[in-house]
C-alpha cells in the first residue's frame, strides 16, 4: 500500500482520482473528511482535537499566535506575502508542483516521502531534517526552547523517538509507517483519534 504511494505510473495512493484515492475519495467516508459517523478530524459533536476553541487549540489558537495560522508576521504555513514553502504557485510547489516532479508523488525517483534508501526529508535524523531539525530553525517550527512541534527536551508529540512516535514508530503500524495493527492515525491499544494512549490525548 505505501509503495503504491510513489508508483506514479498506474494509480498514486495520494492523487490517483480515477478510482477512489485515500485521502480524498468521498465515494465512500473517507479516513479524513468521511461526514457520515463523526470524522477524526473534524468531528465537531464534543470538542475536536483540532479546532475546538474553547480553551486554546495549538492549532488554532488565536489568543495569540498561533504557530500554524498567526497571521501576524509571516506564517511559515499560509504567510502569502513571499513565497509561502506550502502553496506558493509563483514558481513550483513544493508540495503540489506538478511541472517536473512533486516531491510528494513523483514516484519515478526517490520520493522525499517513504524512499527509505537515502535520506528522507521527514525522517532522516542523521542530518537536519526540514521537519525535526531543532538545531537551526526548522521551515515548519523555528523555535528557541521547546516548541508544540519539534521540542526536543522531553519527548516531542511528532517525533519523539524515545518511545514509540506517532508518525514514524515502526514498531507496530498504522497506516502511515506501518507495523502490526492498524490504527486510522496513529494504532496503539484502544485507539485514540490522535495519540491515543491510555486514554485520547490532544
Amino acid at each position: 500500500m505505501w509503495t503504491d504511494g510513489t508508483e506514479g505510473v498506474h494509480r498514486n495512493i495520494w492523487t490517483e482520482g480515477v478510482h477512489r484515492n485515500i485521502w480524498t475519495e468521498g465515494v465512500h467516508r473517507n479516513i479524513w473528511t468521511e461526514g457520515l459517523h463523526r470524522n477524526i478530524w473534524t468531528e465537531g459533536q464534543h470538542r475536536n482535537i483540532w479546532t475546538e476553541g474553547q480553551h486554546r487549540n495549538i492549532w488554532t489558537e488565536g489568543q495569540h499566535r498561533n504557530i500554524w495560522t498567526e497571521g501576524l508576521h509571516r506564517n511559515i504555513w499560509t504567510e502569502g506575502v513571499h513565497r509561502n514553502i506550502w502553496t506558493e504557485g509563483v514558481h513550483r510547489n513544493i508540495w503540489t508542483e506538478g511541472l517536473r516532479r512533486n516531491i510528494w508523488t513523483e514516484g519515478v525517483h526517490r520520493n522525499i516521502w517513504t524512499e527509505g534508501v537515502h535520506r528522507n526529508i521527514w525522517t532522516e535524523g542523521v542530518h537536519r531534517n526540514i521537519w525535526t531539525e531543532g538545531v537551526h530553525r526548522n521551515m515548519w517550527t523555528d523555535g528557541v526552547p521547546r516548541n508544540i512541534w519539534t521540542e526536543g527536551q522531553h519527548r516531542n508529540i511528532w517525533t519523539e523517538g524515545v518511545h514509540r512516535n506517532i508518525w514514524t514508530e515502526g514498531v507496530h503500524r498504522n497506516i502511515w509507517t506501518e507495523g502490526v495493527h492498524r490504527n486510522m492515525w496513529t494504532d496503539g491499544v484502544p485507539r485514540n483519534i490522535w495519540t491515543e494512549g491510555q486514554h485520547r490525548n490532544i
